[in-house]
């Protein structure tokens, strides 16, 4: 197979292996919270908030770049056609059980890609709730001007952190780690196989 074409086969693989690295790093790097008590846990309540509401722009982004490659990449593999990559073999004959099974993992890793934003308005609609959740007004930006002076986000504070009361945001967080783990394993984990194992069989070209 020529290097363009390995290059082409390989490249769904590797942004599936970013997008779910990105899955294990979530859950690795928050779920340590929900495991705190004590004032070890209030402290959390307190940073987790804010920390939610900075972390989650960039990390969407980053979503928004990586997915969407991964399904331009998927298509245009299920277009350029090989002997070892064609349901079809070219509308000649009848392609071998290898050639179809390349390229109908990777029509399956497209699909089980596609459906990661099925969870997408749960899954932000629980991140917005912590942002919202901390003993600081975190839905204002760090610096915002109002009546011609600058306000940071420390002098922002909401009527929770005026009464001494920090909400608890770990049980909204526990959720959001399920969900983050259920998509995970039902789709992302299935995308990379398929396109895994579909670039080893048209590997063989």
């Amino acid at each position: 197979m020529p290097p363009a074409m390995i290059l082409l086969r390989l490249l769904p693989v590797m942004t599936t292996t970013s997008t779910l690295t990105l899955t294990f790093c979530e859950d690795l790097f928050l779920r340590p919270h929900t495991q705190l008590s004590g004032t070890a846990r209030d402290h959390a309540n307190g940073v987790l908030p804010p920390y939610i509401a900075r972390w989650f722009p960039p990390g969407f982004a980053y979503i928004l770049v990586f997915y969407p490659a991964t399904w331009a990449l998927a298509i245009a593999n299920l277009a350029v056609r090989t002997a070892s990559f064609d349901p079809y073999y070219y509308s000649q004959r009848s392609a071998d059980a290898t050639s179809r099974a390349a390229w109908s993992l990777y029509a399956a890793g497209l699909v089980f890609s596609l459906a990661h934003f099925a969870w997408g308005p749960k899954a932000k609609g629980l991140l917005d709730a912590v942002a919202a959740n901390g003993p600081r007004a975190v839905a204002h930006s760090a610096d915002r001007t109002n009546a011609g002076n600058t306000i940071s986000d420390d002098s922002c504070t909401s009527s929770d952190e005026a009464d001494g009361e920090i909400k608890d945001s770990m049980p909204i967080l526990r959720d959001w780690l399920r969900l983050n783990a259920i998509r995970g394993i039902s789709v992302d984990v299935p995308a990379w196989a398929c396109f895994f194992i579909g670039f080893l069989l048209s590997a063989t070209d």
